[in-house]
């Protein structure tokens, strides 16, 4: 699918994919949405990727600059920033 931007968000993530499929684990990053063509039956169409994208991109960045000042996020900003590629639900 590729990367965005710098690609430094995307990148732990692609190396904790990549490190699980190498060593054959079974967990969260080898299960990944991102991982098997095959069970991808086709990707959103544009414009609904880049706006999806752009939702959770923000979602993140949001919760993190609450998250900074020591408070908590809405449930909109939790919601879209747990759409994560190998997020665990917590």
């Amino acid at each position: 699918m590729g990367f965005n931007g710098t690609g430094i968000a995307q990148t732990p993530i692609v190396g904790r994919v990549l490190a699980g499929l190498v060593l054959e684990r079974k967990d969260r990053w080898s299960a990944s949405g991102l991982v098997g063509i095959d069970r991808r039956l086709e990707l959103p169409p544009e414009p609904f990727r880049y706006l999806g994208a752009r939702l959770v991109r923000g979602a993140i960045r949001r919760k993190n600059d609450i998250e900074i000042r020591i408070r908590n996020p809405d449930v909109l900003t939790r919601f879209l920033a747990q759409l994560t590629p190998g997020h665990r639900k917590q």
